[in-house]
């Protein structure tokens, strides 16, 4: 069995996958057989701030809000088979 899902970096991402392991786990007799993550949002903060004020530079950096994604993904193996 394989799932897959998308998480924000601002959500407990510990927290989500241990749940969904332990549902899948405990509902379908299953165990984890491999895991992946990764981020899908990418952001380039490549910027020429030369012509503001320190004040102005500091509003620019404190405005930037990124919040990337990830997708992680679960494989499950039927619990007790090692194959």
């Amino acid at each position: 069995m394989r799932v897959s899902f998308v998480l924000n970096a601002d959500q407990d991402i510990d927290q989500v996958i241990e749940n969904r392991v332990r549902v899948i786990e405990h509902n379908f007799e299953m165990e984890v057989q491999s895991f992946s993550i990764k981020q899908i949002d990418k952001v380039d903060f490549d910027c020429n701030f030369e012509s503001l004020n320190s004040e102005e530079v500091k509003q620019a950096i404190d405005s930037w809000f990124f919040n990337p994604r990830f997708e992680i993904k679960l494989a499950f193996k039927e619990a007790g088979n090692d194959e």
